[in-house]
């Protein structure tokens, strides 16, 4: 499966909307580091966790540094600054309103990767190719990635990461039955052979870094 950061566009940022204050109410947002350097995970292949949450069989034995990392769902293992970054992107995709989304990328969101393509603008690619017209169903798809299981990538390192879901680190082929359910409740069952051809989870996805930075949010292969 290719990797979406190895297709990087840089949204311009754009103004905060002084209406919009009130639903940020009593949410900090951090801005991220301007020297920090976008990166590119790649998908792991390698031994499957026993169960959703469980630590893969290799970590606990402590014989496979390149073992999946473990599934969390709890928002204890997140800094404060992500926690912040997340749910201000989940009230603000609950208003059913894309433009409620730009204060929040314009603050936390510097070189977002958002499609595969050249265009300039999340909100209007979103939009775009949105299948209500409105872009309610992106926000709604906002919604289901940011309240799945997610994994920590590259862990204390300058690369490390928290992605939602962890499907798109697991191989498809490996999820266990409990972890297909969840799959299936991000993306529709017609989709497996698509995944399977495409080597992987091909749903929207996202990553935060632990400044709060949101690196992307995106779907497709």
């Amino acid at each position: 499966m290719r990797s979406a950061l190895t297709r990087c566009i840089d949204p311009a940022l754009l103004k905060w909307c002084a209406p919009l204050l009130a639903i940020f109410a009593g949410l900090v947002l951090v801005l991220p580091d301007a020297g920090a350097t976008p990166v590119t995970p790649e998908p792991v292949r390698v031994a499957q966790a026993d169960t959703p949450g469980d630590e893969p069989a290799a970590a606990r034995e402590g014989g496979d540094e390149d073992a999946l990392p473990a599934i969390q769902y709890s928002d204890e293992p997140l800094p404060e600054s992500v926690v912040r970054t997340r749910n201000a992107l989940l009230h603000a995709a609950r208003t059913g309103d894309l433009e409620t989304l730009r204060p929040i990328l314009a603050a936390i969101a510097p070189n977002l990767i958002y499609s595969f393509g050249g265009d300039e603008d999340p909100i209007a690619f979103w939009t775009q190719v949105s299948l209500d017209g409105t872009g309610r169903d992106i926000l709604a798809d906002m919604i289901k990635v940011f309240s799945s299981g997610f994994v920590r990538m590259h862990e204390d390192t300058a690369d490390e990461m928290f992605i939602w879901p962890y499907h798109f680190v697991y191989p498809i082929e490996e999820l266990t039955p409990e972890q297909e359910v969840e799959l299936y409740l991000l993306l529709p069952a017609q989709y497996r052979k698509d995944m399977e051809a495409a080597g992987g989870y091909i749903g929207f996805r996202a990553a935060i870094r632990p400044t709060g930075e949101l690196v992307f949010f995106v779907a497709g292969d």
